[in-house]
């Protein structure tokens, strides 16, 4: 009984003495805040943002008097020369014109030495060291573009309208290629490196295409492809984008020999320093229409098989127009702003803002995920990251990048202790308090913060999420700890990106703020999954979005055209994403749910996929997680790669302490205790978040295969692959 109540007391009184000195600390902070107050308020005159701060998000159309249809508050744009752009040709001319011959726009670091990955990493094959930032002036990029589409023109006859596929990683060369193709008047169809054989094979033979922009490293895994012979005899050009002049010709012979072996013999190689050479600087291209087609983007394939998504240069500058009026504090100083590219150039995301910001006058410098910081696992020993070299100021991240930051500090603070822990709690709570209310906290950004920010370079200023909803925790933490203007999103590559953004100065948590200037939103009842524009408090239902910038439709796919898309008596023509919305009272909306998540069981109640995912994998417990279900099952099965350290603590303290440790036992994944202690942790956890008996997980089945695309369990876009994951778990079972 004594030795219980000692353990009883060696736990427990730690915790309440952390508590009571943060306590302390929060105290004097207030007394702090209550005494300076008055200057603070002098100094920040935070009175002349409550007006954009508590501002309505959107506001009923007019038009519409009989259904929930949203349109932006904003009644005009202000003035800057896109706004008088229909193509791209003409925006990248006045860009030219407007910024001047030698402002400097695109950046890369070339690569000096690489070695083998000694950890036989398969998504990290080679370790680089990379050199210094080198800088293309505009001078520079339109020549480029202008030779390589004249190139394209006189040497492989590729003329208006015909497709042209890129298959690459993002780089610079990939950015020139696709606007070289556009201005040319053909058509770039981009594909995702990490799209799976069907993918890749579906799409070039759907594009019929005889030219294909890729790298050598994904060249050999078009050769390796099992549909090879089928689409060597379609394709009668390959441009290497990194080919280097330098490297020997071997390369290409060998895989010149590669194909002839497959009689394949008519298929030609170029180098990207041949097509360059090859065009002219001041070739006189024909004018393009804003209705012509321009890109068909391939959708990542996470809802099946990858669709391509027709885009029109009227549609592309839609977008750009639509986002003018969201950074209209951008405009004024956009020339001293550096982005960092390092998402997929083949989502439209990435796509989107790399042509924007650069039409904006502000400069891009490529990365890598494998080489963004000087912690990151692709750079030799001693090589800077790309932030640090570069010291970006405005970046775009999906949600699952930010996570992985966000659990990554937190595994950091827990190393350190519970104190570190309660502190950084009530500092991110502080933090975050008065940024709501317009203030700034110098103090606490110097003494506690300033080393968040640095992890990218220090000059930080803005970010952008998109791509899938992002957890509230997630957003708060990021927002106050790299102390930035954090905007998150909501589009599809059905609308070219278009869509929703949060407003500048909107600090709600959770949601994607309003639509955007020229877009519509409509919340359409989904009586089967108990969503109504009825409900209480907030309005809720399917999202449907009506913008200049929705694409003209799926490339042949006329069937799937009338199912997503529709045209209202008014007129207006309209995308139904799939997703669920909620509108809250200041016109901002939240994405809560989704359709084809929906699943019911054997018993008949319905079950969120995607909400029983965004609950638990909040848990100090997850790394990442995937819920799956069957319609002839009662329950929900968890896919789940463990925090580490969580996992050597249960069995650290929970497991060896407890009944000694037992030669026989190990602590892995499959160890039956550690299993049933994680089921009650996460059971206690999706309990404590308002998850019901039917909605918590009934197994669990932990993994230590890391979830990339590579390895095709998530899509390029960083999206769950169910259909993989189910695979992936019965192979397991």
């Amino acid at each position: 009984m004594w030795k219980r109540l000692q353990r009883i007391w060696q736990k427990f009184l730690p915790q309440q003495v952390i508590r009571i000195v943060v306590l302390c600390v929060a105290t004097l902070t207030i007394v702090f805040d209550i005494v300076t107050l008055p200057i603070y308020l002098l100094w920040y005159k935070p009175w002349h943002l409550w007006p954009f701060i508590y501002q309505d998000r959107s506001v009923q159309d007019d038009d519409y008097s009989d259904e929930l249809v949203r349109k932006s508050t904003r009644t005009h744009l202000p003035e800057f020369y896109l706004n008088d752009c229909q193509t791209l040709d003409e925006a990248f001319i006045k860009g030219y014109k407007v910024f001047g011959p030698q402002h400097p726009c695109l950046a890369w670091r070339p690569i000096l030495d690489r070695e083998s990955n000694k950890q036989n990493d398969i998504n990290i094959p080679c370790l680089y060291k990379l050199g210094e930032y080198q800088w293309m002036t505009w001078e520079t990029l339109i020549q480029s573009i202008n030779r390589f589409g004249s190139s394209l023109r006189l040497m492989l006859s590729a003329q208006k309208g015909d497709r042209i596929i890129i298959y690459a990683e993002t780089s610079y060369r990939w950015f020139i290629a696709a606007q070289a193709i556009i201005k040319n008047g053909s058509v770039v169809a981009t594909l995702y490196p990490t799209l799976d054989n069907q993918g890749v094979y579906d799409a070039i033979k759907e594009c019929e295409t005889t030219v294909i922009v890729t790298t050598n490293q994904l060249l050999k895994k078009l050769i390796k492809h099992p549909n090879k012979d089928e689409i060597f005899q379609q394709l009668r050009y390959i441009i290497l984008l990194d080919h280097m002049e330098n490297q020997k010709n071997k390369d290409i012979e060998n895989l010149n020999l590669e194909l002839n072996n497959n009689n394949q013999n008519d298929v030609q190689f170029f180098t990207y320093e041949q097509i360059l050479q090859a065009g002219k600087k001041d070739f006189v291209f024909s004018k393009n229409d804003p209705d012509d087609l321009a890109v068909i983007m391939y959708t990542s394939g996470s809802g099946g098989r990858p669709k391509g998504v027709l885009m029109t240069q009227r549609n592309i500058m839609g977008l750009f127009k639509g986002c003018i009026g969201l950074l209209e504090f951008f405009l004024h100083e956009t020339r001293r702003h550096i982005y960092i590219a390092y998402l997929p150039l083949a989502h439209i995301l990435e796509f989107g803002v790399e042509t924007f910001v650069i039409l904006l006058g502000a400069r891009i410098g490529y990365s890598t995920p494998h080489t963004l910081t000087d912690m990151s696992a692709g750079l030799m020993a001693g090589c800077k990251g790309d932030a640090t070299l570069l010291r970006p100021t405005v970046m775009a991240c999906v949600p699952l990048v930010l996570d992985r930051i966000r659990k990554a500090i937190l595994t950091r603070l827990n190393q350190r202790g519970l104190f570190a822990v309660k502190l950084f709690e009530f500092i991110i709570e502080y933090k975050y308090f008065w940024m709501a209310k317009g203030f700034q906290t110098p103090l606490l950004d110097r003494i506690f913060l300033r080393k968040f920010n640095e992890i990218l370079g220090g000059n930080l200023m803005g970010m952008l999420s998109g791509g899938a909803p992002l957890s509230s925790d997630t957003q708060k933490l990021i927002r106050s700890c790299m102390n930035v203007i954090f905007i998150q999103g909501y589009g599809s590559t059905e609308t070219v990106g278009g869509g929703l953004f949060m407003d500048p100065h909107d600090y709600s948590l959770g949601k994607v703020g309003g639509p955007q200037f020229g877009t519509k939103i409509k919340l359409v009842d989904w009586t089967e999954g108990g969503y109504t524009t009825t409900d209480e408090p907030n309005p809720r239902g399917e999202i449907h979005l009506s913008c200049e910038s929705l694409s003209v439709g799926y490339f042949k796919l006329k069937d799937v055209d009338r199912e997503a898309y529709y045209e209202d008596h008014k007129g207006d023509r309209w995308f139904r994403t799939g997703d669920i919305g909620e509108m809250y009272p200041n016109g901002s909306f939240k994405i809560i749910d989704r359709k084809k998540d929906f699943i019911k069981l054997q018993f008949g109640e319905y079950i969120s996929l995607s909400k029983v995912e965004t609950k638990l994998k909040t848990s100090y417990l997850v790394n990442q997680i995937c819920v799956l279900a069957d319609s002839l099952h009662d329950h929900l099965i968890a896919l789940v790669i463990p925090n580490k350290k969580a996992i050597e603590r249960i069995w650290t303290r929970q497991i060896v302490t407890k009944c000694q440790k037992n030669e026989h036992e190990n602590c892995n994944l499959e160890n039956e205790k550690i299993l049933r202690i994680f089921r009650k942790k996460m059971q206690i956890h999706a309990r404590l978040n308002g998850l019901r008996r039917y909605e918590i997980p009934k197994h669990y089945l932990l993994v230590e295969d890391e979830w990339t695309a590579e390895n095709g369990l998530v899509t390029a876009s960083f999206k769950l692959k169910k259909k993989t994951n189910s695979t992936f778990l019965s192979r397991k079972d």
